[in-house]
């Protein structure tokens, strides 16, 4: 349920300008959390952890907002999508999360999370060609389906350790430093090729 404030926009474009997100229980009725929303902000996409400690809410904003269950609290905000959250996942052990988006100019990206440390981990997939949907992991968490309005059905290999042994096996070199910033940002860089 949600709580509206202010519609915004005519017509077809209309949404509901949100304050809060409430959950409740749909056997008793009873108001289960409360989670107050940052202003402006337009929510496109919910899941919960697995273990029921996080509340991820995708925006119309392009970020997504990583919530305690428990108290209602924002934990973080994750910004790198390009247009609107349209699709959330978190892996079974909880510690990756999957994003998806809506963007009409662009191709749609998928990108994945480091949930205890709260930002990116490394580029994105390009997924599709219209809207992403629907995400899912599989239950040993080292693929990843993603879904579109374009028809298509894309698996993903999310088994972050075999990404360097693949990319050594590939190019049979280290990643240089532009290389290393491109496609591991914001990490010191490190020999990924161990001879």
């Amino acid at each position: 349920s949600t709580s509206c404030t202010q519609v915004v926009g005519q017509g077809a474009s209309a949404h509901c300008q949100l304050t809060e997100l409430v959950l409740w229980n749909a056997l008793t009725g009873a108001i289960r959390g409360r989670y107050t929303l940052p202003p402006n902000f337009s929510v496109s996409a919910l899941e919960f952890s697995f273990d029921r400690q996080t509340l991820a809410v995708g925006g119309g904003n392009r970020t997504i907002l990583l919530m305690d269950w428990t108290s209602g609290a924002l934990l973080a905000t994750l910004t790198g999508h390009s247009s609107a959250v349209t699709a959330l996942a978190f892996s079974h052990s909880g510690q990756m999360l999957a994003s998806g988006e809506a963007n009409h100019q662009y191709d749609q990206q998928v990108i994945l999370w480091d949930v205890r440390l709260k930002r990116r981990l490394g580029g994105s997939f390009i997924a599709h060609t219209n809207t992403i949907t629907s995400l899912a992991f599989r239950p040993n968490d080292t693929q990843l389906v993603s879904a579109g309005l374009d028809g298509r059905v894309q698996l993903w290999n999310t088994d972050i350790s075999s990404y360097s042994a693949r990319a050594c096996q590939l190019v049979q070199r280290n990643l240089t430093d532009d290389e290393w910033e491109q496609y591991v940002p914001g990490e010191r860089f490190a020999n990924t090729c161990v001879r």
